[in-house]
């Protein structure tokens, strides 16, 4: 029996000794050679192992390789996994299917070493294995350094709602991040293999794919401006995006690029562009109201001397004289210069002379057959005028005005053909969103409003028409009104309402203008008028009163002194504000009542004004001006101004505020 084991240990010994030497004769500087007997002992070990284990080789041999190895630190890892995670059993070291067998050497001295080979058989033992590695360290830590790589750009490419994608040259997607649901509803697998120009609607489609194909040729980084992507749902969103053309390991050419949604900058910077053209456009309004605010006012003094010494020479001119009808017919044409001077006024804002409580529905019934007249016989008007809209504040002339200009445009774009316009009123509850949306209205209040429309089924207007159809003089017919929707827009602007306009080219347009109701019915007005005739006592043997008359323009303040005069008042005459002060410092105890210029250079009406009644509180001032009430007067008006004259005016119109103001004296 002894000599058997004897006999089976020398039997070992030799093929453990057979198994040696055929190991070694692998060894080389750069190889780890290691074999194994089939009950894990080390047979041979190279060299090359004594950086590995910290001990000779030789010194190992005969020991266990799961206790050489937990003693030095090295796992067997799993080599699919380049991190090295998962451990696998030393004792699959024996099995010859791993061909691709990966050790980690985790001690100091190795500095993580990573030695990676392959498991053979047939040595002298056929039980035994050869184990034969090289150092491939570099390789694995740049397989790590991938892998952290990838996982890094994933959770860039993931996280926020930037979509990162990759096409082919055909445009299809090869890759796309998970981010794409959340941006766009669409998961990463539904896209993938799908075109990207799918994602355009039809009408952006082609400039997207022309920045695309303009910015892959330059080879550099380029830009996709805003541009539109419909979501899985079917909405819409705007997007811009970055790109580059690169080519794979195959050379195929692909571009990468990342996208992100810009829907809220796009809409905000498109409510900044809109809101500042209306700052442009309120600027440019606001220039040429002020104008034409003064080139009415400067007409208004001219037109002042004309109509009132036509009016005293047709009181001078017996009925039957030759001459008479060249007269009037130099008042008709004064007038009409004095209704151009009032559009002009009206365009600037400034047009609100008398304030009143007005029913618009019975000021436009009074005025159909003046409708009628301001249109061509082709137009049929139409109305639809609603009984139960409150009151409104305005000029009642001012409503005739708008409705007339805005008539007479509707008729003139049927170009002479026939056509259909409606008149209609009503009264409509606007929200913020309503008024935003309207031409005019973007300062006004949410709350009720008095419309008056007009619409037609004429030509209709083009987009880009509309923002200017109410500067002056623009039109798109050959002939044109000039100041009529300018009028209509300084009209409105005025009276602090609103205006909506839609047209379609082809179908017609539709004005409507937004009136604020009254807080009560209560009529509200700036000034007072009189039905009291005026009267010219050519005969009369005492003066009625004194009064004084101020104005810078010798032509107008000769007219007033002279028709003063003939209507038998003692009249003064002041060419400018300083002498008036002056002289009614020293003479205001024998002065019933003063006519007072409102524009006077150095010293104004305003200031004159003031003076005057700090010498005598009670004083009478009737203020006459080229401007009209609202901005000359309503200050002045709420400090005691007795009365208001807008120029032109008449001998008639003046005299018969002059005689109201001693009527009332007298009363006293």
């Amino acid at each position: 029996m002894a000599d058997c084991e004897d006999r089976s240990q020398g039997l070992a010994q030799t093929s453990d000794q057979a198994s040696r030497e055929a190991a070694s004769r692998f060894d080389a500087p750069d190889l780890f050679v290691l074999a194994i007997h089939s009950d894990g002992r080390i047979i041979h070990l190279s060299d090359a192992w004594e950086s590995v284990f910290g001990s000779p080789a030789a010194s190992l041999v005969g020991s266990s390789i799961q206790d050489v190895l937990e003693s030095a630190g090295v796992d067997v890892v799993d080599a699919t996994e380049p991190e090295g995670v998962a451990k696998a059993d030393a004792r699959g070291l024996l099995d010859v299917a791993r061909t691709d067998l990966v050790l980690r050497c985790h001690d100091e001295a190795s500095n993580g070493r990573v030695l990676q080979g392959q498991v053979f058989s047939g040595l002298e033992d056929p039980t035994a294995r050869l184990l034969i590695l090289r150092d491939e360290t570099a390789k694995w830590e740049a397989l790590a350094q991938l892998d952290r790589n990838e996982r890094r750009f994933r959770v860039v490419a993931d996280a926020g709602r930037n979509v990162l994608s990759e096409t082919d040259i055909e445009g299809r997607f090869v890759y796309v991040s998970d981010a794409c649901e959340s941006v766009l509803g669409y998961t990463a697998n539904e896209l993938v293999g799908t075109r990207a120009l799918d994602l355009h609607p039809p009408e952006y489609a082609d400039a997207f794919l022309e920045q695309v194909r303009v910015g892959a040729k330059t080879g550099e980084p380029f830009k996709v401006a805003p541009h539109r992507l419909r979501r899985s749902d079917g909405s819409l969103i705007w997007a811009e995006a970055m790109g580059i053309t690169y080519r794979d390991a195959a050379g195929k050419a692909e571009i990468v690029g990342v996208a992100r949604e810009v829907t809220d900058q796009v809409e905000a910077d498109s409510v900044k562009r809109s809101m500042d053209a209306r700052v442009l456009r309120g600027q440019k309004l606001e220039s040429l109201g002020v104008l034409a605010g003064g080139i009415a006012h400067d007409f208004n003094n001219l037109l002042t001397p004309i109509i009132g010494n036509v009016g005293l020479a047709l009181l001078d001119l017996p009925d039957g004289s030759p001459v008479r009808k060249r007269i009037e017919m130099i008042k008709t044409a004064a007038n009409r210069a004095t209704s151009l001077t009032r559009q002009i006024l009206a365009y600037a804002g400034q047009g609100i002379p008398t304030v009143e409580a007005v029913s618009i529905s019975s000021t436009i019934e009074e005025m159909q057959l003046l409708l009628e007249s301001s249109a061509s016989k082709s137009t049929k008007i139409s109305y639809d005028l609603s009984n139960q809209v409150p009151l409104i504040e305005v000029d009642r002339t001012h409503v005739g005005q708008l409705v007339v200009n805005l008539v007479a445009n509707a008729s003139e774009s049927f170009g002479g053909e026939e056509g259909e316009v409606e008149v209609k009123t009503g009264l409509v509850h606007a929200d913020q969103g309503y008024l935003d949306a309207c031409f005019i209205g973007e300062n006004l209040k949410k709350g009720e409003y008095v419309y008056l429309e007009v619409s037609d089924n004429g030509s209709g207007m083009a987009p880009g028409l509309l923002a200017r159809i109410f500067e002056p003089f623009f039109t798109t017919r050959f002939i044109g009104r000039g100041l009529g929707l300018t009028a209509v827009d300084g009209i409105v602007r005025g009276y602090y309402g609103g205006l909506e306009l839609m047209s379609v080219e082809g179908q017609g347009t539709r004005i409507r203008v937004l009136f604020p109701t009254m807080p009560s019915a209560a009529s509200a007005s700036l000034g007072t008028t009189s039905t009291h005739v005026a009267s010219f006592n050519k005969d009369a043997s005492e003066r009625r009163g004194t009064i004084l008359v101020v104005d810078d323009d010798e032509n107008t303040c000769e007219f007033m002194t002279t028709v003063l005069d003939r209507a038998d008042f003692r009249v003064i005459q002041a060419s400018g504000g300083a002498a008036a002060v002056k002289f009614y410092e020293r003479h205001m105890d024998d002065i019933d009542g003063v006519v007072l210029d409102y524009t006077m250079p150095l010293i104004s009406g305003a200031e004159v004004f003031d003076s005057i009644r700090s010498m005598r509180p009670d004083v009478r001032i009737i203020l006459v001006s080229g401007y009209a009430q609202a901005r000359a007067a309503e200050d002045l008006m709420g400090r005691g101004l007795y009365g208001f004259l807008q120029k032109p005016f008449s001998p008639e119109d003046l005299v018969r505020e002059v005689e109201r103001l001693f009527a009332e004296v007298t009363a006293e």
